[in-house]
C-alpha cells in the first residue's frame, strides 16, 4: 500500500488556490490582485473560527484532566 506524505498548509494552500485561478481564470492584474485580497480574507477568518473553537474546548486555569491508569 502507497501511503502520501504529509503536506504542508502552505503548500495545500498553495495547490487549491492554483486549482481555484484555473477554474475562474482572471483576466488582469486587478482581477488577480482581488482575488488574492478574498482569498487572504478567507483564511484569516477561518482561522479565527478555529482559534475561537479550540478557546472554548481548552481547558481552564487550575482544570486539570484526570489521567485514566
Amino acid at each position: 500500500m502507497i501511503t502520501r506524505a504529509p503536506v504542508s498548509r502552505r503548500r495545500a494552500l498553495g495547490r487549491r488556490l492554483a486549482a481555484f485561478c484555473a477554474r475562474i481564470r482572471p483576466g488582469n492584474t486587478a482581477e488577480l490582485a482581488s482575488l488574492v485580497l478574498y482569498m487572504g480574507e478567507e483564511i484569516d477568518r477561518r482561522e479565527r473560527m478555529l482559534d475561537a473553537a479550540l478557546r472554548a474546548t481548552a481547558e481552564g486555569p487550575g482544570e486539570r484532566v484526570p489521567v485514566r491508569r
